[in-house]
């Protein structure tokens, strides 16, 4: 398969769906699929800028580490989430570390391929900072999260994040993700415990049902109304 075979799935996401044709267009013909079979290290904190990624298939883990080497998960990416663009932006270094956990596709858009797009045509660095600036909003939310809710809702907030891959329509009643309960636990800074009980609760209201390294949304409109209250 070539990239523009996955374009009904990248247009599945918010951000391309609403980009310019010409630069949907550029970005798949400059893209490059690339398959990761096992775990391993994507990019480190403070490598160089090498390209913009998006997720066809499978997942990536963005990751922090702390000053006493406590690892954080900040976001598990699911297809067909696009990555990679804060380094873009401030010409800067990678700002975490990014890991795939499974079988994982990836486009690929080199950081050659990027400037030569961009000095074509300058005015699409607007669609590149407003991808920026949706992610920005989503670190706000986690930073509220963590600092002013409740467990329980900081669980169903991330919970809804991931389910609605950064912008699937609300139609959408029914998502399986796959997330492991210590990577959620560690995404909202709460014990793997206090996750486990928490989901196990949401699960017995009929919201969700656990298997294996994923978790089956069956009713995500109540699980909004969760996410937006401070108790079950």
């Amino acid at each position: 398969m070539n990239p523009n075979d996955y374009r009904k799935l990248l247009e599945s996401g918010f951000w391309f769906k609403e980009l310019p044709e010409e630069l949907k267009q550029a970005l798949l013909d400059a893209g490059i699929i690339k398959h990761f079979r096992q775990a391993g290290r994507l990019f480190s904190r403070g490598d160089e800028f090498n390209g913009l990624y998006a997720v066809l298939k499978g997942s990536i883990q963005i990751t922090g580490i702390s000053e006493n080497g406590k690892e954080s998960v900040l976001i598990v990416l699911e297809s067909p989430n696009w990555f990679g663009e804060i380094a873009l932006l401030d010409n800067k270094t990678r700002t975490h570390d990014a890991f795939t956990e499974e079988d994982t596709e990836l486009l690929w858009i080199s950081h050659s391929h990027i400037k030569r797009i961009l000095a074509e045509r300058p005015e699409w660095w607007r669609e590149f900072g407003l991808l920026l600036a949706f992610k920005l909003r989503l670190a706000f939310v986690a930073i509220e999260s963590i600092a002013t809710l409740p467990a329980t809702v900081r669980v169903a907030r991330w919970l809804m994040l991931i389910a609605n891959r950064y912008g699937l329509s609300q139609e959408d009643n029914h998502k399986i993700i796959k997330v492991q309960q210590q990577q959620l636990a560690l995404m909202v800074s709460v014990s793997r415990q206090t996750t486990n009980q928490i989901l196990k609760k949401m699960e017995a209201q009929g919201l969700i049902k656990l298997s294996y390294g994923e978790i089956e949304i069956l009713d995500i409109e109540n699980l909004r109304k969760v996410s937006d209250r401070f108790k079950l």
